[in-house]
């Protein structure tokens, strides 16, 4: 039964993933749009795990870097989006639809185990 599972999540993750390339490919966003998105949708997760500042700021920090940002980088590359708003709109909102499914999916995985 285990393994099964473990397929079907495997299966699931490579069906997003082939999903996600598909969607990326078709629209006009650059590897640096979706760098920010990305990291952008790990900040927003951050924050909404940990509600003490202080642990948020740390992880918040480390996304930054293992995205190859530092805060200052980050700051000024929202700062040229915004010249942009249209495509901040954009990016905004899908980093907030992938923080909020990625929510969802992982709701969905506890629910099984609290049976």
């Amino acid at each position: 039964m285990g393994q099964y599972r473990n397929k079907e999540k495997m299966r699931n993750i490579l069906l997003g993933i082939v999903l996600w390339c598909a969607l990326a490919s078709c629209s006009r966003w650059t590897n640096d749009d979706e760098l920010f998105t990305q990291t952008y949708t790990e900040v927003i997760i951050a924050r909404e795990q940990f509600p003490d500042s202080t642990q948020a700021n740390k992880r918040v920090a480390e996304v930054l870097k293992q995205h190859g940002f530092t805060e200052l980088s980050f700051r000024q590359r929202f700062q040229e989006l915004a010249n942009k708003p249209e495509r901040l709109r954009q990016i905004l909102d899908s980093a907030r639809n992938r923080a909020r499914r990625i929510g969802e999916q992982e709701q969905k995985k506890e629910q099984p185990q609290k049976k």
